[in-house]
């Protein structure tokens, strides 16, 4: 899961950034994709024991260590390529309803600067504050 987090993390900095959806999503994939195999692949192959087994109870240990070899190796590869298209779906419809990220920011700064030019005039409108210069 915090494979997956830095991934999106990456992504959306990108996106930010201003590069396009589709490059953002794929720049943090390649970007993190050693990271994580290399930490996936040191879990499996510490599994391994288990999957070769033999001896007393070599019944339950192989089963359990397959299990685990298995789902980590699907689990490491899904994540790898899904993630980055989960970013790319759910972003984009969050961009159609919400605009572009950097669109936003900028009309948020844009109300804030605005709201701040208020009451820096004396606007009545704005909270009473004492100056504690006078």
């Amino acid at each position: 899961a915090k494979t997956a987090i830095l991934i999106v993390e990456f992504a959306k900095v990108n996106r930010t950034g201003g590069l396009e959806l589709y490059d953002a999503s794929l720049k943090a994939a390649v970007l993190r994709f050693r990271a994580i195999l290399m930490t996936a692949f040191s879990f499996i192959l510490g599994v391994i024991p288990l999957v070769i087994a033999s001896g007393a109870g070599a019944a339950s240990r192989v089963s359990l260590g397959m299990a685990v070899f298995g789902g980590m190796l699907v689990g490491t590869i899904g994540m790898v390529m899904l993630t980055p298209v989960y970013f790319l779906v759910i972003q984009g419809i969050a961009e159609k309803f919400g605009g572009p990220p950097e669109l936003k920011a900028l009309s948020e700064d844009a109300t804030e600067d605005s709201s701040q030019d208020a009451t820096d005039n004396g606007d009545p409108g704005g909270d009473p504050v004492a100056d504690p210069s006078a």
